[in-house]
C-alpha cells in the first residue's frame, strides 16, 4: 500500500519534512515512464476509514516489514508506520490542500503522494480509481476470484500493477517497477 520497499531501503538519517502544494491542483504521481495520474483528495474514498497493518514488502531480493496506523475521513488522511521495536519510520497527513510528510529515515528524492496513489489504488472505490485512470490514458478492472477482489491496472493492454484481496490481506504487486507487498489488516 505504500511503496513499502522504497521507505525500508531508505537508511537512518535527520528529520525530514516535506510539503506538497500545488496552488489547489492535484499533485500527480507517474504510474508509468510517461503517464501520471492525479492524487485524489481524501473525500474521494467515501467513508471513514481506520485501519492498523501489517507489511511486509519486497524489493530486489530483500524483504522488509513495518506496521502502519492509518484512519481517514473525508477531510483528511493519516498514515504512520512503525518499525517492529514501535519506533516511528514515517507519517503522512493528506488534506485537500496539500500533504505533509515526516520521517526520521534518509528519504532524499521520496515523494509521499506514491504511498498515497499505492493506497488509493487498494482502498478507494473501483469507479473512483478507473476514473482517474482512464484520464490518464491507463485501464482498470476488477474482478472476482471466490470471496476476493483483483484490482488490475493495464497500460495498452499490458498489465503494470495487480492488486489481490482476500481475507483481511492485500497483495500488491507493480509488475512495471519490480515491487510488491503483502497487506495484513483489519
Amino acid at each position: 500500500m505504500f511503496c513499502a520497499v522504497a521507505f525500508a531501503l531508505c537508511l537512518p538519517g535527520c528529520l525530514t519534512v516535506h510539503d506538497s502544494q500545488q496552488g489547489g491542483q492535484a499533485a500527480r504521481v507517474y504510474l508509468t515512464d510517461k503517464k501520471t495520474v492525479a492524487v485524489l483528495p481524501p473525500s474521494a474514498l467515501g467513508r471513514a476509514f481506520e485501519s492498523y497493518q501489517q507489511i511486509e514488502g519486497s524489493f530486489r531480493g530483500q524483504t522488509y516489514f513495518f506496521d502502519a496506523y492509518v484512519q481517514a475521513d473525508k477531510d483528511r488522511l493519516v498514515i504512520v508506520a512503525f518499525n517492529s521495536l514501535g519506533t516511528k519510520l514515517f507519517e503522512l497527513e493528506h488534506e485537500r490542500n496539500g500533504v505533509r510528510f515526516s520521517t526520521s529515515l534518509h528519504a532524499d528524492g521520496m515523494k509521499p503522494e506514491y504511498i498515497l496513489e499505492d493506497f488509493q489504488l487498494c482502498f478507494f472505490p473501483a469507479d473512483v480509481v478507473k476514473k482517474n485512470l482512464e484520464a490518464a490514458d491507463l485501464s482498470f478492472t476488477v474482478s472476482r476470484e471466490g470471496e476476493g477482489e483483483i484490482r488490475t491496472v493495464s497500460d495498452q493492454g499490458r498489465p503494470i500493477i495487480e492488486i489481490r484481496s482476500d481475507g483481511g490481506e492485500i497483495r500488491y504487486r507493480n509488475l512495471l517497477r519490480g515491487y510488491q507487498y503483502l497487506v495484513k489488516g483489519n
